[in-house]
């Protein structure tokens, strides 16, 4: 696809419905600091779709995020380093590679649980 707009809440959006649908979708935000738009989508669908359907299914979403001041004259749009932001939604991953080189994370989160507590799915 190209010349596409940017529409961050579209595209992890589109990658829910397809990580729901079976298939892994890696999808691009061209800055961490554009998360904001697709915020409800990360943190209502992406992270709770296990939990809502009882493990039923799964949310295999990689959302690649560049940060940090490293882009110059990127000003306070492209400078960000927001990630810790996403360390507190349960059921997300957040990996830091420890150097641009080496893609071995520095810090992770918990994983997502295995099965939802009992106290979302009442028995029938």
């Amino acid at each position: 696809m190209t010349n596409s707009p940017l529409a961050e809440a579209t595209i992890v959006g589109a990658a829910v419905g397809l990580a729901a649908a079976g298939l892994r979708p890696v999808v691009e935000l061209q800055f961490v600091d554009f998360a904001g738009p697709a915020w409800n989508q990360i943190a209502s669908q992406l992270t709770t779709l296990r939990w809502r359907t009882a493990s039923a299914w799964t949310c295999p979403v990689v959302i690649y995020a560049p940060w940090g001041g490293y882009l110059p004259g990127g000003g306070i749009w492209h400078s960000q380093s927001n990630e810790s932001l996403f360390t507190h939604l349960p059921g997300l991953r957040v990996v830091v590679p420890s150097t641009p080189r080496t893609p071995r994370p520095r810090s992770s989160t918990r994983s997502p649980p295995t099965t939802p507590p009992s106290s979302c799915c009442p028995s029938t």
